[in-house]
């Protein structure tokens, strides 16, 4: 239920005729009238005066009484009466609110910028934070046309609308400073009208969204970087709830898994299917769960066709506004050709172990500056090594007597010149001191560009006579 503090407001302050409503009661207040008189008195007609009558009867502001000779009149009621400081404190705030002093203070103190021209275009209201935005002072508008907008045609058209007496929508424009620089705003033009409803102006107000700008073509860029990274990077891009569902992934991650698009991809339950016979998700889940994130998480799926695709996973778990996991954002890189290239790699060391152990001589591989990086079995015997560590990393020119350093140099320096040297001999030194007569022969491996890339030698133990 209304107070009376809140029923006087809204009859004589929130409602069409208020104003009327509040002369009646203070004409009232000095002494009884009817309709009539109330209607000479105030210049309007005998209906008016009577609806705004029945109005205050209804709210219990007033009382009637039959009068011989002046028929009904009207008394302030006696609840009014003895209210009328409080109907006099809401009606001194009406009429601080509705005065001109108190509406320019407010219109000076906002950050919007409001500006009144009339018909023809000619200035005559401009609040302080106009003069901020567009650099004018009041001095230099007053009375006169100043073009604020970047495309005058744009302004000719809202002003075209607002002539029609339509409601204007805020819209965004370019605005043009009085130092020549455009910079953004957002305004909004409606139009002014007098007391019989004739226009008479327009009012604009604008704000600076220069920065809100700025950020949304910085968010556009960003965007279209990342549409362009998701569309054409060779990396597989995915976003999963925990559940299970696909919510995205790239052409790079639809092709590298054999589907032909993502609504195919999609049907997969990763809860289910999607991984090889040796792989859990649940390890996965765990990780990111536990940590957020997982970084280098190598794994097995499954593709379309149902050939394993060796994959490295990093990916975050991103949350809701309430810190529950709301799906897993992740990158996938295919391993399948690092994964033959080292499943290759052993295959060869293998059949490269298997050949040397079968040569009659020993074997021995050097990077170009010399330096031991492979030792056969019958290499270590022969040099008196129990493992291969013992000799990786030295020079095989230490493994030769003093007197026969130059020779073993220049045989490495022929090696690497010419390619290939056969069958040079020199004294070489076991772990225990003692020294033997080898016969070396070398020949140079080269990279796929054609450089010197290591040097193997063979030794072999010339027999004493």
């Amino acid at each position: 239920m209304l107070t009376l503090k809140q029923t006087i407001s809204h009859v004589l302050i929130g409602q069409k005729g208020g104003p009327k409503r509040i002369q009646i009661i203070e004409l009232i207040k000095v002494r009884p009238y009817n309709i009539n008189q109330l209607a000479e008195i105030m210049k309007l007609n005998y209906r008016t005066v009577k609806h705004h009558m029945e109005t205050l009867l209804r709210n219990g502001f007033v009382i009637s009484s039959k009068s011989s000779g002046y028929g009904e009149v009207f008394f302030l009621s006696p609840l009014l009466e003895d209210n009328f400081e409080l109907f006099e404190d809401i009606i001194k705030k009406a009429n601080i609110t509705s005065s001109h002093t108190f509406f320019q203070n407010v219109i000076e103190q906002t950050d919007t910028a409001v500006i009144l021209i009339d018909k023809d275009g000619e200035t005559f209201f401009w609040n302080a934070a106009a003069e901020k935005l567009f650099g004018y002072k009041v001095t230099e508008v007053m009375g006169k046309s100043i073009q604020i907008f970047h495309y005058s045609e744009h302004l000719e058209s809202i002003v075209k609308t607002a002539m029609q007496g339509k409601k204007s929508t805020a819209f965004d424009t370019i605005a043009k400073h009085k130092s020549g620089e455009i910079f953004d705003i957002n305004a909004r033009i409606d139009p002014i009208r007098d007391t019989e409803g004739s226009i008479i102006g327009f009012s604009i107000l604008a704000q600076d969204i220069t920065d809100q700008k700025k950020a949304e073509r910085a968010l556009r860029s960003s965007e279209e970087r990342f549409q362009e990274l998701f569309k054409n990077t060779l990396i597989g891009i995915y976003q999963t709830t925990s559940e299970g569902q696909i919510l995205l992934a790239n052409p790079a991650l639809v092709r590298m898994l054999g589907f032909s698009s993502l609504a195919e991809l999609s049907k997969r339950n990763l809860e289910k299917e999607g991984f090889a016979e040796s792989v859990s998700r649940s390890d996965f889940k765990k990780r990111i769960e536990r940590n957020g994130q997982v970084a280098g998480f190598e794994t097995s799926w499954t593709k379309k066709d149902g050939s394993i695709l060796h994959v490295r996973e990093n990916a975050k778990a991103v949350q809701d506004g309430k810190g529950n996991i709301a799906f897993y954002c992740g990158t996938v890189e295919d391993l399948s050709q690092q994964k033959k290239i080292h499943e290759d790699l052993h295959e060869s060391k293998i059949m490269f172990d298997t050949l040397v152990s079968i040569l009659p001589e020993a074997v021995m591989m050097t990077d170009i500056e010399g330096k031991i990086i492979y030792s056969s079995q019958q290499a270590l015997e022969m040099y008196g090594h129990s493992s291969e560590k013992q000799m990786l990393g030295k020079n095989i020119i230490d493994f030769v007597t003093p007197e026969d350093y130059r020779k073993a140099t220049k045989f490495m320096n022929r090696t690497l010149s010419e390619g290939i040297v056969n069958e040079i001999k020199c004294k070489s030194l076991r772990k225990d001191g003692s020294s033997f007569l080898a016969e070396l022969s070398a020949s140079v491996i080269r990279n796929s560009e054609g450089n010197p890339k290591a040097i193997i030698v063979t030794i072999k133990e010339c027999s004493t006579r």
